[in-house]
């Protein structure tokens, strides 16, 4: 369910963020969808 607005650069610096920091270090192989939801196909 789309969350209702369209994405704050702070939203999608976040999410860069969070895979740029240690904490993920782990993570490999995934795609992360930063769009609140909303699918376009």
């Amino acid at each position: 369910m789309p969350i209702g607005h369209r994405g704050r650069p702070e939203e999608v610096a976040a999410a860069a963020a969070s895979l740029a920091s240690a904490d993920s270090s782990f993570v490999l192989g995934t795609t992360l969808h930063v769009n609140g939801g909303e699918n376009r196909s």
